[in-house]
C-alpha cells in the first residue's frame, strides 16, 4: 500500500474531525511561517459566520511564486474559481480548511502518492461545488523547495509521480490533464 502524504493527511484529518475543532491548516515541514500568518489564524479561528470555507497565503520559494497561481479558464481545469476572469491554483501548504469542507467534499486520494494530491484535491473539491468560496490571506510563506533542487535521493520520486500520472489521467480525462501547465511543469522537474 501506499504510506504518503496523502495518508498522512487523511490520518490527521480524521483524528481532529473527531475533535470540536472547526478549520484545519495543512502544513508541509519546509514551509516558514510568518507572524502575519499566525495572525491571521488566530482572527480565522474566531470568526464563527464567514462565508469561506478555504483560505490561502501567498507561498513563495525565493522570487518564485509557488501558490497561488492564475490562469484564464480555457487554459485550466483542475483548479478553483478565482473570479469570472480566471482560475485559481493552490497547493496546500498553509492553507486553512473549514471542516466542513472534509465533510462534504471527502478526504485525500490515498492512490496518490505525493506530486499529484493538492491538484486532485482541489479539483475534487472544484467539481463537486464550483461556487465554494475561497479568499487570499495577507500573509505570506516561504518554502525552501524549488523544482530544481530535487536530490539525488528523490530517484524514486519520478517513478512514484508517473503511477500518480496514470491513476489521475484515468480519473480526469486526458484533456484535463493535458491542459494542466502546472503538473506538466513538475514532471519536466522530476524528468530532469
Amino acid at each position: 500500500g501506499n504510506y504518503g502524504l496523502s495518508v498522512a493527511y487523511n490520518h490527521a484529518i480524521k483524528h481532529l474531525l473527531e475533535k470540536s475543532c472547526e478549520w484545519i491548516v495543512l502544513l508541509d515541514q519546509d514551509t516558514l511561517l510568518s507572524n502575519d500568518y499566525i495572525s491571521e489564524l488566530i482572527k480565522i479561528s474566531e470568526s464563527n459566520d464567514s462565508e469561506y470555507l478555504i483560505y490561502a497565503p501567498t507561498v513563495k520559494s525565493g522570487n518564485q511564486t509557488l501558490s497561488p497561481r492564475y490562469f484564464k479558464k480555457d487554459k485550466l481545469q483542475t483548479t478553483l474559481n478565482k473570479d469570472n476572469n480566471g482560475l485559481l491554483a493552490l497547493i496546500n501548504s498553509g492553507i486553512v480548511i473549514n471542516k466542513s469542507v472534509f465533510e462534504t467534499y471527502g478526504m485525500y486520494d490515498e492512490e496518490l502518492f505525493l506530486d499529484m494530491i493538492d491538484y486532485d484535491f482541489l479539483w475534487n473539491i472544484y467539481r463537486k461545488n464550483k461556487d465554494i468560496k475561497i479568499v487570499m490571506m495577507n500573509a505570506e510563506l516561504s518554502q525552501s523547495f524549488s523544482g530544481s533542487q530535487i536530490s539525488k535521493s528523490d530517484k524514486k520520486r519520478f517513478q512514484n509521480y508517473k503511477n500518480d500520472l496514470r491513476i489521475y489521467v484515468k480519473k480526469n480525462a486526458i484533456p484535463k490533464m493535458v491542459s494542466n501547465y502546472i503538473i506538466n511543469k513538475r514532471a519536466l522537474h522530476l524528468v530532469i
